[in-house]
């Protein structure tokens, strides 16, 4: 392998697991805004409103890991 063809390896194997990343990033927002509404028709008091919050915390943390992703995304760094 020639240390052309070990550099497009290397890069395109960068843009898979940022691709990667991505879409378990979205799955992941998917799932918690499901559960969101679904906990949302649970009525059990407190139970209910630790659950939100937990989820809310949840969907923070991953849109902050999307915003991550699409700012590598954005700078060019991997073309989709």
């Amino acid at each position: 392998m020639t240390l052309l063809e070990l550099k497009f390896e290397l890069q395109q194997q960068c843009k898979d697991l940022i691709n990667f990343r991505l879409e378990r990033i979205q799955k992941t927002i998917a799932d918690i805004e499901y559960s969101l509404k679904d906990e949302s028709k649970s009525t059990s008091g407190d139970k209910h409103h630790t659950g939100r919050a937990m989820l809310q915390i949840d969907r923070e943390n991953a849109g902050n890991q999307l915003r991550e992703i699409e700012k590598v995304i954005h700078q060019g760094y991997v073309a989709r």
